[in-house]
Parts: structure tokens; sequence; C-alpha cells
């Protein structure tokens, strides 16, 4: 195991080469988290389907087997969409890197409002999906339907992976990254200074 020099002893070409490194180790993490959000949101989408489904009895049974069998249908074609849109939008590096602060918890992505934003619209696009096939709203008093959905990256393995811990390590890398970007500016505000000091020693 390499032990890596501390952040303030690097010069002005290491600390590029370090920022250059630890960007793509997140670009790397980000990867893994996209691809389990990906496997997961066919699981959030029915999940939310179904439960909508079983909790309005009359709407349920007044649906025959056909349109039931539609509506299935209907619903893995959107999920599949949804996941394959999800990806795209998620495999912009640049979401990953917008975050300028470090969160208490460590283990969601809600601190990243670049990245928390595509999950929201997810959720809309799913409250849409919802109303499309007329299934009641979940505030009854509303006049319009209105359905109280939020998707969460998940708390249990997918195909070995779990989700908190690579969420969490995407964290710990992005506190490097701002360490490495302070110290970057850092140096160039002294390096500045330095300069404005010899202009004033020249007159």
């Amino acid at each position: 195991m390499t032990i890596e020099e501390p952040i303030g002893g690097l010069s002005p070409e290491a600390l590029k080469a370090r920022h250059e490194a630890t960007a793509g180790r997140i670009e790397e993490i980000a990867a893994r988290i996209v691809a389990i959000v990906q496997k997961d949101v066919p699981r959030f989408v029915e999940r939310e389907v179904r439960k909508r489904w079983l909790d309005h009895p009359d709407f349920a049974s007044a649906m025959d087997d056909q349109a039931l069998a539609s509506l299935k249908a209907d619903m893995r074609q959107f999920a599949q969409a949804q996941s394959e849109s999800l990806g795209q939008t998620l495999a912009q590096t640049e979401r990953w890197l917008s975050a300028t602060e470090l969160p208490t918890e460590r283990k969601t992505l809600e601190a990243n409002a670049e990245v928390w934003s595509v999950f929201g619209s997810l959720a809309c696009a799913l409250a849409g999906f919802l109303g499309k096939h007329g299934f009641p709203s979940d505030q009854p008093e509303s006049p319009e339907p209105v359905f109280d959905l939020a998707y969460r990256t998940p708390v249990y393995f997918i195909e070995r992976e779990y989700c908190p811990s690579v969420i969490e390590a995407y964290w710990n890398v992005v506190e490097e990254l701002l360490e490495l970007v302070a110290a970057i500016e850092a140096q160039r505000a002294a390096d500045h200074r330095k300069v404005l000091e010899a202009r004033w020693k020249n007159f």
C-alpha cells in the first residue's frame, strides 16, 4: 500500500496530478453507484405501483385481467426507460464533482443537489405514470391527483454491492478532492501575492 504525501507539501504540478487522479476515483465510484441504482429503479417502480394497487381494492377489483396485464407490461417498459434515462443523466461526471460541502451523514446522496435532483425527476415521472393509469390520489382531498413519492438509494445488497458503503466511499473521496481544491486555491493566492510584492518593490 502506497502512503500518499500530505496535500500541504505538494508542488503545483503534484497537486494538479493528485486532483486529476482523485476526480478519476470519484468517476469510478459514481459509475458503481449508477449501476446499483439502475438495477434498483425497476424494483422501486413495481414496489410503488403494487402498493397503491393493493391499497385501493375497489380500484384493483374493477380492473380485469387484460387491463392488469397491460398495466404491468406498461409498468415494466416505463421502469426500463427510466432506468436508462437515469443512467445517461448520472453519467455526467460534473454532477458528481459538483459537491461543495460534506454532509454529516455520508450514506446518502442528498447533500449533492445535482445528483439528488435526478432522483426527484424519477419520482415525478412515476407520479405521471400513476395518474395516466387512473390510480387514486394519495391525497383524496386534493383536486388533482397527488402521489407521495420519493426515491432513495437502496439499503440492501444488489448483486453483492451495498449502496450505503459505496456512497460513503464517494463522500470520503470528495473530502479529499475539496482539500485539494482548497490547497490549489491557496497556492494560487500565494503565488499572486508574490507577484504583487515584486511589483511593489520595483517602484
